[in-house]
Parts: C-alpha cells; sequence; structure tokens
C-alpha cells in the first residue's frame, strides 16, 4: 500500500516533465538563433572583429582556424550567458524561485507517503 504512494507520488513528479523538456528545447533554439543574429550584428558593424579577437584576445587560436568556428563558439558563449542571466531572473522575480528550502509549510509539495493520516 505504501510502496504504491511513493510509486504514484513520483509519478506525479514526473508529470509534465516531458512538455517542459520541449519548451525549454524551444527556448534554447529561440537563445541560439537570437544570439547567432546577434554575433553577425557584431561581427558586421566592425564593433568586434575575429581579427580583433585572433590578435589581442586570443593569442593562442590558429590562423588556420575558420571564421565560423570562431563565431560558433562566440555563439556558444553568448547563449551561456543569456541563460545565467535568465536562471537568475527567475530566482529573484519567480515566486517559485523564492521558496527558501527547510522552511516549514502547511501545504507541502512533497507530501510523506508514509502518512496515513493523509488521503492521496
Amino acid at each position: 500500500m505504501r510502496i504504491d504512494r511513493i510509486r504514484e507520488a513520483e509519478l506525479n513528479k514526473r508529470k509534465g516533465s516531458s512538455i517542459r523538456m520541449i519548451v525549454q528545447l524551444i527556448w534554447l533554439g529561440l537563445s541560439t538563433v537570437g544570439a547567432y543574429f546577434l554575433s553577425n550584428y557584431i561581427f558586421a558593424n566592425t564593433e568586434l572583429t575575429i581579427g580583433f579577437l585572433r590578435t589581442n584576445i586570443f593569442n593562442f587560436i590558429s590562423p588556420t582556424l575558420p571564421e565560423w568556428v570562431i563565431q560558433a563558439v562566440f555563439v556558444v558563449f553568448i547563449v551561456i550567458v543569456l541563460q545565467a542571466v535568465f536562471f537568475v531572473g527567475y530566482a529573484f522575480g519567480s515566486p517559485e524561485g523564492k521558496v527558501k528550502t527547510g522552511m516549514p509549510r502547511v501545504d507541502s509539495r512533497n507530501p510523506d507517503p508514509f502518512d496515513d493520516d493523509r488521503p492521496y
């Protein structure tokens, strides 16, 4: 009986995780596309050139390395920065992100499966 409750509680925790995964992949794809256009804008307007990156910032980069590889690394860097900013914004702005761990509350998100007084 209790094993069934534990199994049902674990299934309820995982419910909707595939939809969240699809949404996260779509958001990551949109961030990548946005970062690609941002990097094209930065490199096209001579705000930052690949030659400047090779000579001044990254001296260890081989001159035979194609420009698209450097731009791909720049896109990945932009995506990582974007995701970090969104994570911090979620932690500060969302009510779910503001919940302090270990604080006792009447309604727990993780009910005790061994508690026989609670109806499931």
